[in-house]
């Protein structure tokens, strides 16, 4: 009903208040037609009037006679008459107005009235919507505490658990009083056993609820470790199989390119594994048993024998000169295995003999003029070898203190280094 009474209040107040503009646009323009009344009044017709009057009372004085005075007289009056006539019109015309003024203005105060009475209404009514719009909120959140309530006592009557039918018929034609009664009786029963735990009961779902949740997050941790075991064997096998790989290409080139340097030798590259365990040759490992072996393996070690028979030998056990052949042959073959851009050798020909000097410069001529992989080769030399089957040659000259870098033809060059050799 309240708010009814304030829509009703909301609604008059737009009509009340053209009316007030009416209103007031009316009492402006009377006011505004008084004042052009008492202009006119007070500026034209009361000054007319008493020149008429002066008129007439000096004809009365000097006694004109004449016909024309008397013309003038008749005249005269017959003005002031009219000026009379006029003047009592606009003196009712005023009178009327300010009566209308004063009707107006009593109704415009009537109005403002209103309308004050109606924002004192609206303001009662304003405060009185707040009012219930807080009972609202109060009722709605006890509203929502009582659910959260009645879902409580529903979730303990699950976790009861239903009422056997049994039980149901021996109840089922009980009065409220006579159940009430059994009710009473339970509860005094039930205080027999108040030394009891009563949350064991909510602490024992609670206990098996977080061990549900432990056990499945157990079973997510479990499957993930199996996945990353997985995964690490996964990448394992794929390591040994690529050093095996590897192994075996650089195993192969190193037999090939240490025939090539020792045609009447021969060479090969092994696995060295741990002392319990036998050792790898290159052309003994088995696909089934990869990751066992690289697990063994501790290093590679080449054994070499440079007559191809008898026995065959360590590094530890050849001299200077063949460790220099056998280090360059593991170079070169992997550089066959991969390649790489160019070959920076300082002296590698020095404690080679003139035999085997020849035979690396013909392989590091095959090797850069090689299609698959050609390569750069830049060494530093004091032997006749190198340089002839090199493509450019320059010599390193210091004198004065000065190191200086001529390119040399390959007649000048070899003599440079027989020159330097003889030095």
């Amino acid at each position: 009903q309240e708010l009814e009474e304030l829509r009703k209040c909301n609604a008059m107040r737009p009509q009340y208040a053209k009316k007030l503009s009416k209103q007031q646009e009316s009492v402006d323009e009377r006011s505004k037609s008084v004042s052009d009344l008492e202009t006119e009044l007070r500026s034209n017709l009361y000054r007319v009037r008493d020149e008429l009057q002066q008129t007439i009372r000096r004809c009365e004085q000097d006694n004109v006679t004449s016909s024309s005075a008397e013309r003038q007289l008749e005249s005269a009056r017959e003005d002031l008459e009219a000026i009379s006539d006029r003047l009592n019109s606009s003196n009712v015309a005023y009178e009327e107005l300010e009566s209308t003024t004063t009707r107006l203005n009593k109704r415009s105060r009537e109005v403002k009235t209103n309308i004050e009475s109606l924002k004192g209404k609206e303001a009662i009514e304003t405060e009185n919507l707040q009012l219930c719009e807080e009972r609202i909120e109060k009722i709605l959140t006890k509203r929502g505490v009582e659910k959260e309530n009645i879902s409580g006592f529903a979730q303990r009557i699950r976790e009861l658990g239903t009422l056997p039918n049994s039980e149901l018929e021996k109840i089922k034609n009980f009065s409220i009083k006579k159940l009430m009664k059994s009710l009473s009786k339970v509860n005094e029963e039930v205080k027999k056993y108040s030394h009891v735990n009563k949350k064991a009961l909510d602490q024992f779902v609670n206990f098996s609820d977080q061990r549900e949740a432990l056990l499945k997050r157990k079973a997510e941790v479990d499957e993930g470790q199996q996945q990353i075991k997985s995964l690490i064997r996964h990448l394992d096998r794929q390591k040994d199989e690529a050093i095996m790989r590897t192994f075996r290409g650089v195993a192969k080139n190193f037999r090939e390119v240490f025939k090539e340097l020792v045609p009447h030798g021969r060479g090969e590259l092994v696995m060295v594994t741990a002392a319990n365990a036998p050792q790898t040759t290159s052309g003994s490992s088995d696909n089934s048993d990869i990751h066992e072996q690289v697990d063994q393996f501790v290093g590679v070690s080449p054994r070499v024998s440079f007559t191809g028979r008898g026995d065959v030998f360590r590094m530890r056990q050849l001299s200077g000169g063949q460790r220099a052949l056998v280090a360059l042959t593991l170079i070169f073959a992997i550089q066959r295995c991969d390649p790489a851009p160019f070959y920076l050798f300082d002296e590698i020909d020095q404690a080679l003999d003139a035999n085997h000097r020849k035979m690396v410069a013909a392989l590091i001529k095959r090797q850069a003029a090689s299609e698959d992989a050609p390569t750069q080769f830049i060494t530093t030399t004091f032997r006749p070898e190198l340089v002839e089957v090199a493509d450019k040659t320059y010599g390193i000259q210091f004198q004065n203190k000065i190191s200086s870098m001529v390119l040399l033809d390959k007649p000048e060059a070899i003599k440079f280094v027989q020159t330097v050799a003889s030095s």
